[in-house]
């Protein structure tokens, strides 16, 4: 039998509306696992930040950060940095523009306010605040930052005056940022390669940071509630979160 390996994002995908593994999507993951296949966590979210998700879903290795860090047996097997000159540079574009930075380090996030864009970026993701704190010392370990912005026209702004820095929206009011050629996909690739794993590879998403995923694997999901783009890219589209997208695909995949 062929073993797959498949990549579930977080957000709007592995967990429903509210936030939560349904009942069906857990099930449908432990047939997967049953069925000699590895499922695995992909997405922008520090381990700080997956509370009991990875649990609920009975799954034991992730990409997190956007590659960033890599968990395997619940246990971190890689942690990139960003380069701290880079991250001053960002800062000091942000503070002109008015704009406030996450710094993950170590898998918590540190903030220096609770501004009304942070806010509603994690109200959005059904996540607590972080806790406010001295990021200086965060700005030396750093394996991805935040960029807080509602204002996507500003978006390539960053992109122009930081070409070593990837930036990804992941909602309305917030941008990934990791290294240049940092995103889910190399996460992937690297992942594949510290195992020795083969594929053949699925992954399932619904945002624009899950298109890296879809270009580095050999079958690609879009969620129903996926933004157009994602499933325009994708080979082919399952129902929302909340309608049990993930197990009616993994059925017509023939995985469980």
């Amino acid at each position: 039998m062929t073993h797959f390996i498949v990549f579930f994002d977080i957000d709007g995908t592995l967990v429903d509306s509210q936030g939560k593994v349904t009942n069906e999507t857990r099930q449908a993951i432990q047939q997967l696992k049953g069925n000699g296949h590895l499922p695995v966590v992909c997405t922008g979210r520090g381990r700080g930040e997956l509370g009991s998700i990875m649990a609920d879903a009975g799954i034991e290795t992730a990409i997190l950060l956007n590659g960033m860090e890599l968990v395997h047996n619940n246990e971190l097997i890689f942690q990139g940095h960003v380069a701290v000159e880079l991250v001053a540079k960002l800062k000091g574009l942000s503070s002109r523009k008015g704009h406030e930075l996450g710094y993950y380090s170590d898998g918590a996030i540190k903030v220096e306010c609770h501004s009304r864009t942070m806010k509603q970026n994690f109200k959005h993701f059904h996540q607590s605040l972080p806790q406010l704190g001295d990021s200086i010392a965060s700005r030396a370990n750093c394996q991805m930052l935040l960029l807080f912005s509602s204002d996507s026209s500003l978006d390539q702004f960053y992109m122009d005056n930081l070409p070593q820095l990837t930036f990804a929206r992941n909602s309305p009011y917030s941008l990934d940022v990791t290294p240049k050629g940092w995103d889910k996909g190399t996460g992937i690739r690297h992942l594949m390669e510290i195992l020795d794993l083969a594929g053949p590879t699925v992954a399932f998403g619904d945002g624009l940071n899950d298109l890296s995923m879809f270009s580095v694997v050999d079958r690609s999901i879009a969620m129903g509630n996926a933004k157009k783009e994602v499933k325009e890219m994708a080979d082919r589209v399952t129902l929302t979160n909340d309608q049990g997208g993930i197990p009616v695909a993994l059925q017509e995949l023939g995985l469980v």
